[in-house]
């Protein structure tokens, strides 16, 4: 695997020390979360022209559902309550728990004995690679 080019970063940004300017006057805040979901997309977008993700490989076609893969994991949910002034009690949020799928992937990773985190993973594909690839690495370093 090559060192990653600057191929992923807007075409108007620079890295100055650690914070990221992509648009002049912009809060350096602003400019590090839109850097890394400008990373994001790219990453979604390369995951999705993955063949190996295709369905028509040699991969398994067994799927989870996201309960499956929450109770596998043991995803720490967070149920959100909410006072209500005229039950006088606090009740639980009508909204869904959010879910966050970095820590999700990062609980899978765990689960298979893997030491990988998402952000490898996600470092992975941006310099080019394929999820295949990227697992069977993993088991090697750990087996």
């Amino acid at each position: 695997m090559g060192k990653r080019d600057s191929s992923y970063l807007p075409p108007d940004a620079k890295v100055c020390n650690t914070a990221i300017n992509v648009k002049a006057g912009a809060a350096p805040a602003e400019t590090a979360k839109e850097h890394k979901q400008v990373l994001v997309n790219k990453f979604l977008k390369r995951l999705a022209e993955d063949p190996s993700l295709d369905g028509n490989g040699s991969r398994p076609s067994e799927t989870f559902t996201m309960a499956e893969l929450l109770h596998v994991t043991q995803y720490p949910l967070k149920r959100e309550f909410v006072y209500s002034y005229d039950q006088r009690e606090y009740t639980p949020a009508p909204e869904k728990p959010v879910i966050d799928m970095a820590v999700l992937l990062d609980l899978l990773f765990k689960e298979q004995g893997l030491s990988c985190t998402f952000e490898d993973l996600m470092e992975h594909v941006l310099d080019g690679g394929k999820l295949d690839d990227f697992l069977k690495d993993q088991q090697r370093h750990c087996s």
